[in-house]
Formats: C-alpha cells, sequence, structure tokens
C-alpha cells in the first residue's frame, strides 16, 4: 500500500531525516518547523518499520499543547486517505498504521502516562523544562528494549537545567549523538522584516534565546534561576562537610504521586543545605523509612520535620493523618507558617541569597532552576501564579524550608568564643580573630568543654 505523506521537508532537516544515530538534538528557532519535521520523520520511520507491533511517543510540555498542535500535526501528515485505514483514538490520542506500529502523543505535565511501555522511537518537543530524573528512570528503559532512538528539540532556557547539560554532550559526543542548530539569522525562513519586528517586541534576553539559541541568556520567567545563579557564581553551592553534631532540619512537599525533602542544618548563623531526596509514586511510610536508612548511612543527626499546614487537616489513607504518620516512626513535626505564596517565594529568594548549598543537592537545585511563572497566551505576560510542573515539589518544599527557619533558631546555632582561643588543635585556616564559632563547629574542631575547665566557652 503506497501512500504520500503531505510533508516537505525544509533543506536544513534533511540531516535529520537521513540520519543513522540513534540520539539526535535538534535546537532551533521558533517557527523554524521543528515540530512538525519531527512529527513527520516519526511517521515516516514509523511505516518503514520491519519491527513488530511498532511503538512511538511523541511529548509535548502539556496534554493540552499535544492535543492542540501535536496531534493536528500527525492527521495532517499521515493525510485523510492514509487515516482511513489506521485505527485512530482520539481517547489516547494514538494513531495504529496499518503494519501495526502506533504513534502516541503524550504531554509531560501527566509523566506517569508513559510508564511501562517499551518504546521503538521518542521525541520530546520543547523540552526545556524536561527533568532528568524522567529521561533517566522513565525514558531510557522504555527504549533499552528495541534500542529505539530518542530525540530531544526545543529552545535555549538558560544553562542550568537537563536540556542544557545533553545539549553539551550531544555537542562533544559526537560518534553518539546528532547535532542540528538552527539561528533566524542563518536559516533565512523569517524575512529580516520579521525579525526586527520580533526584536522590537521581546526583550533583547528574549530575542536572543528564542530566535539566536542563547543559553547565556537566562531563564525568562523564571522565580529562582537567579539566585541560584547567585549562589553558585558565590561558590556556595558546592562540597562540604556537614556538622555531625548539629541537627538535621527536614521539609516535606507531600504531592499525590511526588514527596520531594530538603535536608538542611543551622549552624553559626547560615542555613546549610546539606541533601535533597525525591520519590515518585511512593507510600509515605516508606519514604520515612528511606530518611531513617539515609540519615544512619551519611550520619546525619535527624530531627524535627516542617509540614505544610494541610498535613495537619488531611487525612491518609490508613485513617491516620499525615503527621501521626511521622509520630509513629518517632519524628517530631512542626507546622510551616501558613503565609501567601508570593510572600514565601520572597522568603526563599531571600534564603537562596545567604546558604550554603551541597552538590548533592544537583536535582533539587536544577528543579528550583527551572521553577517558572504560568505564561498567558492570551494577554501575553506571565501570570502572578507559578506553572505547576515537575519542578514544583521542589520549589514548594524549599519555600517551605525558608518559612521554617526563624531567626531565634539562626541566633542560638551561633554561640560567643573567648577572644583570645588556644592555638593547639585549631587548624591554621581557622581565624582566631573571629570571635563567633557554633557549639557543633567547636566540637568538629575538636574544642569541647571538656577540654577547658572555663565554662566561658559557651557563654
Amino acid at each position: 500500500m503506497n501512500f504520500r505523506l503531505n510533508y516537505q521537508p525544509r533543506h536544513y532537516f534533511l540531516p535529520l531525516h537521513n540520519r543513522s544515530k540513534r540520539f539526535y538534538f535538534v535546537l532551533a528557532h521558533r517557527r523554524a518547523g521543528k515540530s512538525f519535521a519531527l512529527a513527520a520523520d516519526m511517521v515516516e520511520r514509523a511505516i518503514r518499520t520491519k519491527k513488530p507491533n511498532a511503538q512511538f511517543a511523541y511529548c509535548a510540555p502539556s496534554l493540552k499543547q499535544a492535543r492542540t498542535i501535536i496531534w493536528k500535526h500527525f492527521k495532517t501528515i499521515i493525510g485523510s486517505e492514509l487515516l482511513d485505514h489506521c485505527k485512530v483514538s482520539e481517547t489516547k490520542l494514538s494513531i495504529t498504521l496499518p503494519n501495526g506500529s502506533e504513534i502516541r502523543v503524550f504531554g509531560l505535565n501527566e509523566p506517569d502516562s508513559l510508564r511501562g511501555f517499551y518504546l521503538d522511537g521518542i521525541v520530546i518537543d520543547e523540552a526545556q523544562d524536561t527533568s532528568q530524573e524522567l529521561i533517566s528512570t522513565v525514558i531510557m528503559p522504555a527504549l533499552a528494549d528495541r534500542k529505539g532512538y530518542f530525540i530531544m528539540s526545543g529552545t535555549p532556557k538558560g544553562m542550568g537545567n537537563s536540556f542544557y547539560r545533553i545539549y553539551k554532550k550531544a555537542k562533544e559526543n559526537t560518534e553518539r549523538w546528532g547535532l542540528i542548530e538552527l539561528k533566524a539569522s542563518e536559516t533565512g525562513i523569517l524575512s529580516d522584516e520579521e525579525l526586527a519586528v520580533q526584536r522590537e517586541e521581546l526583550s533583547e534576553e528574549a530575542y536572543l534565546q528564542e530566535y539566536e539559541l542563547s543559553f547565556v541568556s537566562g531563564n525568562v520567567g523564571s522565580i529562582y534561576a537567579k539566585f541560584v545563579d547567585m549562589a553558585e557564581a558565590e561558590e556556595r553551592i558546592t562540597e562540604f562537610e556537614h556538622v555531625r553534631s548539629a541537627p538535621v532540619y527536614m521539609t516535606f512537599d507531600l504531592g499525590r504521586d511526588t514527596t520531594a525533602i530538603w535536608f538542611f542544618q543551622m549552624v553559626n548563623g547560615r542555613v546549610d543545605v546539606i541533601d535533597y531526596q525525591q520519590t515518585i509514586n511512593s507510600e509515605l511510610s516508606d519514604d520515612l523509612a528511606m530518611v531513617v536508612e539515609l540519615g544512619r548511612e551519611k550520619k546525619y543527626k535527624l530531627s524535627t520535620c516542617f509540614l505544610p499546614h494541610d498535613a495537619y487537616d488531611r487525612n491518609y489513607i490508613n485513617g491516620k493523618t499525615l503527621q501521626e504518620v511521622f509520630w509513629s516512626k518517632g519524628f517530631e513535626t512542626r507546622r510551616v507558617p501558613d503565609v501567601s505564596r508570593k510572600s514565601g517565594i520572597n522568603s526563599a529568594r531571600a534564603l537562596l541569597k545567604s546558604c550554603r548549598i551541597h552538590t548533592r543537592c544537583f536535582e533539587g537545585v536544577e528543579a528550583l532552576r527551572a521553577y517558572v511563572y504560568k505564561w498567558s497566551d492570551q494577554h501575553q505576560v506571565f501570570s502572578a501564579e507559578p506553572l505547576h510542573n515537575w519542578a514544583s515539589h521542589a520549589s514548594d518544599s524549599f519555600r517551605y524550608m525558608s518559612l521554617s527557619v526563624s531567626q531565634y533558631a539562626l541566633d542560638q546555632s551561633v554561640v560567643r568564643a573567648p577572644t583570645l582561643m588556644p592555638t593547639s588543635g585549631i587548624p591554621h585556616s581557622a581565624s582566631t580573630a573571629n570571635r563567633y564559632y557554633s557549639r557543633a563547629e567547636l566540637e568538629y574542631l575538636n574544642l569541647t568543654s571538656s577540654e577547658s575547665s572555663d565554662s566561658s566557652w559557651f557563654n
């Protein structure tokens, strides 16, 4: 059965269609036609594959976008004549071709819908906010059995995300990855006059990001990205030893499908964020068992768990309230102050200006960078409400952490030491001119009260 697809490839997409590499990265300016080209490429490969019962997935950022844009692309490309010989499910957003190959369209705002499939090929379009965890734990295993192909596509959105890291991988590992970079100034698809109009309407930062593929231009609409970048520039996102004698506190965001946990200490008047953990579709009791095991492994002195206010109202599946589950596992809980989201965001930004974050919190930091405000197509502005996506849970939990840190607790973490400190046992790097040391730090330096009968050590 021979059918001609409704697609005429633009010359700059020919390397994509003629590729031999299993992994491919498409970086393209707005209106370059990448989504249409990627959909046509998938249809072509699904039609000519020799694999039985082949399955292909095309992922858009949201299910709404998948239905209104990508789904229409597929039906346009296939055409009415061939569609008459296909099984089309509007509910599943799937098309089964005459050879048995199935193409399905997904929204990344519902990541669990991707679980449990084997895949012969997948496209993640507008992949700027795709989490590394989704790629590692869901997508790559789905491709393993049948050695399916993987394409990431989009425009830049700053450097602190998995999209940029995979772009760098594609650029450096040319034996394994193929790469297309399409700037508006080079493709010629948009006239100079149209580009001038776009440049006038957009900020310079937004124009360079959307049309000239600039990763340096930042994360437009981001909530925390510039504060995370500031922490990184000031080398506050780094490796450091936690203080074993100091308490380790935790904040939890308890979502229906995802639990996000930050671990932090208050040492010498500063917040040290020492760990981040995230679980998906896990029972709370299992999450707490994981926390206990992590504390044992890392030698964390686990202390209070800070929970959002609704954890004290909502009934747990076994009839217990959420905080009762914590109590049953031996954890003390405290309620996070119930303030407006805007106030909480300002609090989190203030914390990001001063705290240290351990590099092992990579996944949580990635989420903070990817946390953005909703964009209104109708009004062409960002709204005051954050977009709910994979980055929300870690970002909400960080907001709870900032609200849980009280000035009293920070003050209590600082202990006045004598002006003249003994030099014995103190590393040269420890300045004796600094009169302020925490109890935990004094113990860490082997300068405990047992070494001196002078009770002024701990005034």
